[in-house]
């Protein structure tokens, strides 16, 4: 700082009027007050040689040089507007609490819907190819995970997630190619917040000896089961916990598939393939094979006259039964062949039987006729059989 002093005096010296001019710094007025040459403080060393406010060369708050980030963040990574808090690198734990996070999104994509509450955004971008799981542990309360394809928090960019009720942890493992970037969120159910643990493992099946592709201590499909527990951790209709459907499958993870048989039908089983016997209603041939696809069976092929003679014994009563067994269709009359399975060539006519009396296109297995096979109209309305390789 300059500090002009202007005196004008009117001196009479050898008879002269003039104006004296007298420009001092602060050095000189401190040199007046203090006694010291240099500066206001007494001391020329403090390192501020220029100004008053303790810094050298800038106006920000002390300690912060060369930005404008609030003091004590002298290099911030995270882009100004950008919606993620921090980033993430391979197999290093973050521990924090969701509190301290704002409620960007409310529904996404990936799930359909649903509340949410205070997020915290973790940016990642995979450093090799291969599958990466992302792990969260030590919670207290519903904290849910979510994936967003690329760098920003757009609800529509949900392409993964784990969403388990309560305190359970959440697990994602997603495979990864070197350079792809993701948006890891850690979400509050309904307002939740909670203490917890955040890891990305970027070798999750090292030591993993088994042949398939489980991982213990996963829970790919976020239905609250883990790899070991859930039978199909790909499906999460499919699970311990799941009712069992007439669809082919082991719902329930109990060993046995459609247990107890489909509506209208029991279940039997022999040599590794299970049988429906339904005669809940009766239907015609083409309702039969439609029924028994809509379960994922197909309408009985009999390979054998072991086969044969065993479904005759599950049957039960004077009735009959349709069997996959037809020659109908344009020039196909006495060409019999099955419409399901592998037909072995196979074949149990009654006597006088294929006989075409009326149009009968379609073959049946009589309960009474200790499994011979008859054929008849293809509309005829009655029980039918099932199967399925399994």
């Amino acid at each position: 700082m300059r500090l002009t002093v202007l005196l004008s005096l009117l001196l009479l010296l050898t008879g002269c009027h003039g104006t004296l001019q007298i420009e001092l710094d602060d050095d000189d007025v401190a040199d007046d007050i203090s006694g010291d040459d240099d500066d206001i403080s007494g001391d020329d060393d403090t390192g501020d040689d220029d100004d008053t406010t303790g810094d050298d060369d800038d106006t920000t708050p002390p300690g912060d040089d060369d930005d404008s980030t609030p003091p004590g963040d002298d290099d911030d990574s995270t882009p100004p507007g950008s919606c993620w808090d921090a980033g993430l690198i391979c197999n290093t734990l973050v521990q924090a609490n969701n509190s301290i996070g704002t409620n960007q999104v409310e529904d996404y994509s990936c799930v359909g819907g649903g509340l949410s509450g205070p997020e915290l955004n973790y940016l990642f971008t995979a450093p090799s190819t291969g599958p990466m799981l992302i792990e969260m542990e030590g919670l207290s309360a519903d904290l849910d995970l979510y994936v967003l394809q690329g760098t920003t928090c757009d609800a529509q960019a949900c392409v993964d997630g784990s969403w388990s009720s309560d305190d359970q942890n959440e697990s994602v493992l997603r495979e990864m190619v070197q350079g792809e970037t993701i948006i890891i969120v850690v979400d509050g159910w309904d307002g939740a917040v909670s203490d917890f643990t955040l890891l990305v493992d970027c070798n999750p099946l090292v030591g993993d000896d088994d042949d398939d592709d489980d991982v213990v201590g996963i829970d790919q499909d976020g239905d609250g089961y883990q790899a070991g527990d859930d039978c199909d951790d790909n499906d999460p209709a499919i699970n311990p916990g799941a009712a069992e459907i007439c669809d082919a499958v082991d719902n329930d993870c109990d060993g046995q598939v459609d247990d107890g048989g489909c509506q209208g039908c029991d279940q039997a089983s022999r040599a590794g393939h299970t049988y429906q016997l339904c005669d809940g209603w009766a239907l015609n041939w083409s309702a039969a094979q439609q029924s028994c696809s809509a379960f994922g069976y197909y309408l009985v092929t009999i390979n054998d006259a072991g086969e044969d003679a065993w479904l005759a014994t599950q049957l039960g009563g004077n009735t009959s039964w349709w069997i996959g067994y037809t020659d109908q269709g344009m020039g196909n009359e006495g060409n019999w062949a099955w419409t399901g399975g592998n037909g072995s060539g196979y074949e149990n006519w009654a006597p006088g039987e294929p006989n075409n009396s009326g149009n009968e296109d379609c073959g049946e297995l009589g309960s009474w006729s200790n499994g011979e096979w008859n054929d008849i109209s293809c509309w005829t309305t009655q029980s039918w059989i099932c199967e399925g390789d399994f």
